[in-house]
């Protein structure tokens, strides 16, 4: 026994055991089956009378060449218990497999992966079997499982971010952040950006002129350019605090409030059904789900109880009645499917509907997902009339849901609150009670703060933290993580307060400056695929609406009517289109560059705010007391709210002397050139 270490041999057969069981189970520590597999296969008792095994286990099964030499050599078992020993091994891997399999398929309802489905009477269906079991993460090994239906560590309820419910807990303790002053929030913007400008060795662009950052602030917040009046109400204010008073004005002021009102609604219509939403053959009225969100914006409604509301609206859908209700109408379907691809995408940024026919390539998410969470939103029926009514099925009535895998696989939906937890039988009984908890769950979720802030950092700084703005779920890379999280924990802070967010994002270092490409900012080219820096203002095109708000200010500035409105409802029309698919996608003509040109220069409301005729803008200069330079001044004030460059005023000037006879011509030529151009119709 020279060179050959001992060992007994109950530490012999555990290390057969340990390497087989390893295989079968890598990190995870199974039930301790040892005794009782040697025990059965018999040979425990030839272990235990004392022969020596060597430490140097054979794990090859294949006989080796004995010896010739009759001599027993005394590190080696007998031929008899070595045989012993390996039925023992074979028999230990056999159980093991039997005994694992077992134990990890064992009934849980809170598995990641989907299980064989089960009817609530508890009987299997005829889904075809289960998917190998993913390992998510290791076990605590002092933890026993006392019962089968005891959730192992990975088979935690799952979130749609692909977290457990403790993760997203601990997200939000860490998150209950104390309630900081406005001008704290927008300071410490500034030192977040300012350290990543740093690390990335750029400098930011120079602040903004004023009259420049001025348009900006009238367009972000209320939709329209700024007339030149407003422009000149702005210079008079004291140069320390004029911006911090403009936004307080067009955020709190009564002069705005209707403005505000409409240009909210409508951004927040598009966001929620599109632009092209509820004008089809869907029951749901665009018109009333605007009104709705009118009376929202005008309340400053918190915003997570606003999205409360829209997921458990329910009762009539009458087209002149404002109402929620209006959400579910225009996106209804019985299967649910629209609703929940959008509402993950609007208020979570977790776009679920990409994983409705496979798991997510890249990334956490499953189709698992989506159905379970489809499957407690499918608790409303259109009831047909006039209007329309959207009502809760009956109690005990919610169905099960079935789905295919992509190898064509038949598998049932195992039903999950929006928080991951498995949905209890009482509240399935219930549906106008489960609405209720789903919508609740919904807007009280993490996810909505920071689907917010990015959202509306997109809307007032060209980009989001994430691209697209509707997809923040993992592994999609966030800029600038640190300032996405303290943004969306002040808003938890401050109630969801939506006006409070717009006011630190306009009075942040970013919107304030310049947008012009200089060397030493260079880097900072998001348009290129890059993440963004926000070291200066990325100029984009002004959104259809903005257009339209800003010509019809210069074509018939006191026109607030009915007519209006349904000009407004038929231009905007016109610039977008549905791709009439089962997901509601649309497709927008605004973006077309030579074609958006074209019928821009052509477009009869374009004629209008460009005519001298027409009592308007133009004609109201045309026919002041203003010095003819005064006047090119003013038309440059009005469409880019600056001053005409030399070269400008030059060129303006030749066109007054060749129409010295009829400046109004001139005038309108100027005009006409001003509303066509890029300048005009960017926001920089």
């Amino acid at each position: 026994m020279t060179g050959h270490p001992t060992t007994s041999h109950d530490d012999a057969a555990d290390r057969v055991l340990e390497v087989w069981l390893e295989e079968v189970y890598a990190d995870v520590t199974p039930p301790d089956l040892t005794e009782r597999i040697l025990r059965a296969a018999g040979s425990l008792e030839d272990i235990e009378d004392g022969s020596d095994v060597s430490h140097e286990i054979d794990v090859d099964i294949a006989p080796r060449p004995r010896s010739r030499s009759s001599h027993r050599s005394p590190s080696r078992v007998p031929s008899a218990r070595r045989t012993a020993l390996r039925f023992a091994t074979a028999a230990a891997v056999l159980l093991a497999l039997v005994g694992g399999l077992w134990w990890l398929g064992s009934g849980n309802p809170h598995r990641p992966v989907a299980e064989r489905p089960k009817t609530r009477s508890g009987r299997d269906t005829h889904v075809s079997q289960v998917p190998p079991v993913r390992h998510r993460s290791t076990t605590d090994s002092s933890k026993r499982l006392d019962t089968e239906n005891e959730p192992l560590p990975w088979e935690k309820p799952q979130s749609l971010s692909g977290e457990s419910n403790e993760q997203v807990s601990e997200k939000e303790d860490r998150q209950d952040v104390p309630q900081l002053a406005n001008d704290a929030i927008v300071a410490r913007i500034g030192e977040l950006l300012g350290k990543s400008w740093e690390v990335a060795h750029v400098e930011p662009a120079p602040l903004a002129e004023d009259l420049i950052w001025c348009r900006r602030a009238y367009l972000r917040l209320i939709g329209r350019i700024p007339t030149v009046d407003e422009l000149q109400r702005f210079l008079d204010l004291p140069e320390a605090n004029r911006r911090v008073a403009l936004v307080d004005a067009l955020l709190e002021s009564p002069e705005y409030a209707e403005e505000r009102a409409e240009f909210w609604a409508e951004f927040w219509a598009n966001v929620l059904v599109g632009r092209t939403g509820g004008k089809g053959k869907k029951p749901g009225s665009r018109e009333a789900l605007v009104a709705y969100l009118k009376d929202a914006v005008f309340e400053n409604r918190p915003f997570n109880e606003l999205v409360y509301e829209l997921l458990s609206a329910s009762g009539p859908g009458a087209p002149e009645e404002p109402s929620p209700v209006h959400f579910w109408l225009i996106h209804y379907g019985r299967d649910a499917v629209r609703v929940t691809d959008w509402a993950t995408r609007v208020f979570w940024a977790r776009p679920v509907g990409c994983v409705r026919c496979h798991d997510q390539f890249d990334g956490p998410l499953r189709q698992e997902d989506f159905w379970s969470l489809n499957a407690v939103l499918r608790t409303v029926r259109l009831e047909r009339g006039n209007p329309p009514k959207l009502g809760v099925i009956p109690k005990g009535h919610l169905e099960e849901v079935y789905f295919e895998r992509p190898d064509g696989r038949l598998a049932m939906a195992q039903p999950r609150l929006p928080d991951g937890s498995p949905l209890e039988e009482q509240l399935a009984r219930d549906p106008a009670k489960l609405r209720q908890v789903v919508a609740r769950q919904f807007a009280d979720a993490p996810f909505v703060a920071r689907a917010l802030v990015n959202r509306f950092w997109a809307h007032f700084l060209g980009f989001g933290f994430t691209r697209p703005v509707e997809d923040m779920a993992p592994p999609r890379e966030v800029a600038h993580a640190e300032l996405l999280e303290f943004l969306a924990g002040q808003v938890r802070a401050h109630g969801y307060d939506c006006r409070k967010l717009m006011r630190w994002i306009v009075l942040s270092d970013p919107f304030g400056r310049s947008s012009q490409v200089m060397p030493q900012n260079e880097k900072d080219r998001p348009e290129l695929g890059t993440l963004p820096l926000f070291a200066r203002y990325y100029v984009r095109p002004m959104a259809p609406e903005a257009v339209f708000q800003s010509l019809m200010l210069v074509a018939q500035p006191q026109q607030r009517s009915d007519a209006a409105l349904a000009a407004r409802r038929q231009w905007l029309g016109h610039w977008s289109q549905s791709m009439e698919t089962d997901e509601g996608g649309e497709h927008s003509l605004f973006h077309q560059g030579v074609q958006k040109s074209w019928e821009l220069m052509n477009d009869p409301l374009m004629q209008r705010a460009t005519s001298s005729e027409e009592k308007g803008f133009l004609r109201q200069v045309a026919q002041s007391r203003l010095a003819p330079d005064e006047k090119i001044t003013h038309l440059f004030l009005a469409a880019l709210a600056r001053q005409p460059t030399k070269r400008e005023r030059e060129l303006a000037w030749s066109l007054l002397e060749q129409n010295a006879d009829d400046p109004a011509k001139a005038l309108e030529d100027i005009w006409w050139a001003l509303l066509n151009s890029s300048e005009f119709l960017s926001d920089h």
